[in-house]
């Protein structure tokens, strides 16, 4: 499901609306057991993911690697479509509904998937607070 930018590119959000960071690709960093119960857990609990069986479930922890973020950046963009799935491995993102921050996430908490599966418009920007990692796919 994640998909490379052109030539592996970050793009940085800036004040005028410019387009959501790309996830940039460097060597494939796969779920170690720790962060695999630790998200496996978290896609239990998570609204959108919940209803997903455990062998559905495996296949999701199965394509997940990896990506960092810098403090700034916005990985999300409210309106746009996302072919991303993420759950906050470390840090802290700042999550807006036009333009005012409603909410942040953390360590074990998710976002993108309800715009995945359902192929609608992102709900809601998410921008780092800090420099962070996330699991993806």
């Amino acid at each position: 499901l994640a998909e490379e930018g052109a030539g592996g590119q970050e793009v940085v959000k800036r004040d005028d609306g410019a387009k959501p960071s790309k996830p940039s690709r460097r060597p494939r960093i796969v779920l170690d057991k720790e962060a695999r119960d630790m998200t496996r857990a978290s896609l239990k609990e998570d609204r959108v993911m919940a209803f997903l069986t455990d062998d559905q479930v495996d296949a999701v922890l199965d394509t997940m690697e990896l990506f960092t973020f810098k403090a700034g950046e916005c990985i999300a963009q409210q309106g746009e479509a996302s072919e991303q799935f993420y759950m906050v491995a470390s840090g802290r993102l700042a999550v807006s509904v036009n333009g005012r921050v409603t909410n942040t996430l953390s360590k074990g908490m998710a976002f993108g998937g309800l715009a995945l599966f359902y192929q609608c418009p992102l709900t809601a920007t998410v921008s780092a607070q800090t420099d962070c990692t996330c699991w993806g796919s």
